[in-house]
């Protein structure tokens, strides 16, 4: 999507985060990205958990770089400012599916290194090439997740279906709710919903005030797809988890954005199959 047509002049960003490890971050952005990047948005996952990042492994990807050889030399040292920019395309991987990814550093050791001054430099150069950035985050509100947030249209803010997750998920959004990222902002998203937890999934809403948009179920579906890098929209898209997926994903989306029935759309086997009878057939009538 051109400029013209969305009237936008930066990408929308959405700052994936949670306050508990486990709750699917990683699936989350991953598969949001594959929503929109099928749908022909220029869309870019950045993953700023910087130590223990997980979006080149849930894809299956081997990058050569990180967002981190953008930003300083071998030994640690800064590179000029503008060496990002200028080396983006060696940066970042691209995916099949139709979305880009900017991976973390492949040393833990090496995220020190990346503060919040360079991710706020990394989002201002990226937000300019894409219609949308999706950003990976750690578990916490650290000073880099603050940063992406500070950058951010919308927050997916995750928490699973148990006690401390869930008390977890009301401390950190009040906590944003204090640093004026109100509810207009926050969209909350449940995942690994099921009824044999323990826990009423009504009452559990009542409890947020119905802000859940997005109850995404337990399913073997997200395990098989990431065990063998790729994204439950693309092998299961009639599944439960890919139609609640979907709400999620038109609740965070703006208006321009907003996905196609998932089970109608074609998955990226389906496009590839497609595109190949294209081509078959232009080669006969030559």
């Amino acid at each position: 999507m051109t400029e013209e047509s969305s009237g936008r002049q930066d990408a929308y960003v959405i700052t994936v985060c949670s306050a508990s490890g486990g709750c699917g971050k990683t699936f989350f952005a991953t598969s949001l990205a594959d929503i929109v990047g099928r749908a022909g948005h220029r869309t870019l996952i950045v993953d700023l958990d910087l130590q223990f990042g997980e979006i080149a492994i849930a894809l299956q990807l081997r990058p050569q770089y990180s967002l981190y050889d953008g930003l300083y030399g071998t030994h640690g040292q800064p590179l000029p400012a503008e060496a990002f920019e200028e080396h983006f395309e060696e940066l970042v991987v691209h995916h099949p599916f139709g979305f880009d990814v900017l991976t973390a550093p492949r040393d833990p050791a090496l995220a020190d290194y990346v503060g919040a001054g360079d991710c706020t430099h990394v989002l201002e150069v990226v937000r300019k090439k894409y219609d949308l950035v999706v950003v990976d985050t750690p578990p916490a509100l650290t000073e880099i997740v603050l940063t992406s947030l500070d950058q951010s249209d919308r927050a997916a803010v995750m928490a699973t279906l148990d006690v401390p997750s869930l008390k977890n998920l009301k401390t950190f959004s009040e906590t944003l709710r204090r640093i004026k990222i109100g509810d207009d902002m926050q969209r909350l998203i449940l995942n690994k919903v099921d009824d044999d937890l323990g826990l009423d999934v009504k009452e559990v809403q009542e409890t947020f005030d119905d802000r859940f948009v997005a109850l995404i179920p337990l399913s073997k579906a997200v395990s098989r797809a990431m065990n063998v890098g790729t994204v439950v929209p693309e092998v299961e898209p009639n599944s439960k988890v890919s139609q609640e997926l979907e709400k999620a994903a038109r609740s965070l989306l703006p208006p321009e954005m907003q996905p196609d029935n998932i089970g109608e759309s074609s998955s990226f086997l389906s496009r590839l199959l497609k595109s190949s009878r294209k081509e078959g057939t232009r080669d006969e009538a030559v």
